[in-house]
């Protein structure tokens, strides 16, 4: 499972790195990666394998999200 994980993130890593203006941040195509090699899909992988990175990554996009909505705008 951890091999599945640390290609995920190098993809990723990857496609932002040779793709510096791509239209989603890095967060997002390390979550469509966990989705891919989540049970519903290729099903490499259980949900409670990776509950540690699954609320990191909802973390991340949270945080992701206070960066782009200034506090005076927010509802």
């Amino acid at each position: 499972m951890d091999d599945v994980l640390a290609i995920d993130t190098l993809v990723a890593a990857i496609v932002v790195g040779l793709w510096p203006r791509a239209p989603v941040p890095q967060v997002v195509l390390l979550l469509a990666g966990g989705v891919l090699i989540g049970p519903h899909v290729l099903d490499l992988g259980r949900p409670e394998d990776v509950q540690v990175l699954a609320d990191v990554g909802l973390g991340l996009v949270a945080g992701d999200a206070g960066l782009i909505c200034p506090a005076g705008h927010a509802a």
